[in-house]
């Protein structure tokens, strides 16, 4: 360059393959300088331009500025993985910027997104980030510049990821109370980076139980409670789907059933059933005949006639089903016994109250009666299985360590014998 500053006869500042000239040089205190000129040149190269321009040649006007500095990226580097909801310390290093200088940093998602200012103004070597908790990207960019032009890019991208959201989730049946045995189909649907599902019951982790979909068969009380799904990410953040109260209604089960009797003509027919389930109804029938008004578990003939012999059966119907007993074939003994002494059935009254059987007898006898008790097996249940206590002509059994189930009791009083059945429900 000449001494006049009029003409430049050599430079490796800049050059291409066409035509370039400088008409002014401009050198500022802190040693930066301005080249302006001429060009028809079209590779010009830009280094780092905040704002990109096209030149097409046939003597374009160009200045180009010159800065002896170094600015440059400490953290991140690139290729980081970094949560939402956190703080991103940015941090950035210069030989010739001093802690007071100010500096504006700009962000930019993916490689076609726009930059967008994320902090202006920001003094000394780095800039805490709170990274909102809805941002992710696959790929974020950084870029920090100075007022003097000079400008520092992330060589790569680092990345945020996505914190897992529930989109959707739900049951089929949607009404969560079923019959007992049936089957529930929990769902649900969510979005994130690198998620994971897991379902819970009662709390509690469910082995294996890791898809979107639950299949809950067989529901019973041990699978009664509550369901709930979680999902996961790489980041402390979870997304749950609302609790599922899972519950069932008993099936209709037949317990117990009077088997085929005999009976005596002119006695009384006394046929049961005993069952479990919800809002139980019951039908008698007789050689698959209704009985009109035969609907309760306990069905009675008074004064029976070989009219009345025949199969009885009882329908048993609930909220979960219905189920026939087994026939039960009933016949009438008309054979006629006469007996020359007294009744051998005592005169005894009975209640069953909270798992305590009273018995009251009529008279005081001065023999205390024999008890014994049996299932529907017809097993002798061991004495030390209830407790019996004598008030004069009262019994009163304590029957609560006995499960459920139909019991028979027979009590002898001298040459009288008294027998009937009764249930107990826990």
């Amino acid at each position: 360059m000449l001494s006049d500053g009029s003409s430049l006869n050599y430079s490796d500042i800049y050059g291409t393959v066409d035509d370039d000239s400088s008409s002014a040089f401009y050198l500022t205190p802190v040693g930066d300088y301005y080249i302006a000129g001429l060009t028809n040149s079209k590779n010009l190269t830009l280094v780092n331009p905040i704002v990109g321009s096209g030149y097409q040649g046939a003597n374009n006007i160009f200045l180009m500025k010159y800065s002896q500095t170094d600015l440059r990226f400490d953290y991140p580097v690139g290729k980081e993985k970094i949560c939402p909801n956190s703080t991103l310390t940015i941090k950035w290093t210069s030989e010739t910027f001093a802690p007071t200088d100010t500096f504006n940093l700009d962000l930019k998602v993916g490689t076609t997104g726009k930059w967008e200012p994320l902090a202006q103004n920001v003094r000394g070597f780095s800039y805490a980030w709170n990274i909102p908790p809805t941002f992710y990207a696959d790929s974020v960019w950084l870029r920090i510049s100075h007022l003097r032009g000079i400008i520092s890019v992330l060589s790569s991208p680092f990345s945020v990821y996505e914190i897992p959201k529930i989109l959707e989730s739900g049951s089929n049946p949607s009404n969560l109370t079923v019959c007992e045995g049936d089957s529930i189909v929990l769902y649900m649907k969510a979005r994130g980076s690198n998620i994971k599902y897991q379902w819970l019951f009662n709390g509690s982790p469910i082995p294996n139980a890791t898809d979107t979909i639950l299949v809950i068969k067989n529901i019973d009380a041990s699978k009664k409670g509550q369901y709930k799904g979680i999902v996961s990410g790489p980041c402390p953040v979870t997304a749950e789907t609302p609790v599922f109260n899972v519950d069932f209604i008993p099936s209709t089960r037949i317990l117990a059933q009077t088997g085929d009797t005999v009976v005596k003509k002119s006695e009384t027919l006394s046929l049961y059933v005993y069952a479990t389930g919800d809002k139980l109804a019951y039908q008698w029938y007789k050689d698959d005949e209704r009985l009109i008004g035969a609907n309760e578990s306990k069905f009675e003939i008074q004064n029976v006639s070989k009219a009345d012999e025949g199969v009885y059966k009882c329908k048993v119907s609930g909220t979960c089903g219905e189920l026939f007993t087994q026939p039960i074939k009933v016949e009438v003994d008309t054979v006629i016994v006469y007996v020359e002494s007294d009744n051998l059935t005592p005169s005894i009254s009975y209640f069953l109250e909270q798992k305590v059987l009273k018995i009251n007898l009529a008279e005081a006898y001065e023999t205390r009666p024999t008890i014994r008790l049996m299932n529907i097996f017809g097993q002798t249940i061991s004495a030390n299985a209830y407790k019996t206590e004598f008030e004069g002509n009262r019994i009163v059994l304590a029957l609560e360590n006995l499960p459920s189930g139909v019991y028979f009791i027979e009590i002898i009083i001298g040459n009288k014998v008294f027998n009937t059945s009764f249930p107990i429900i826990n």
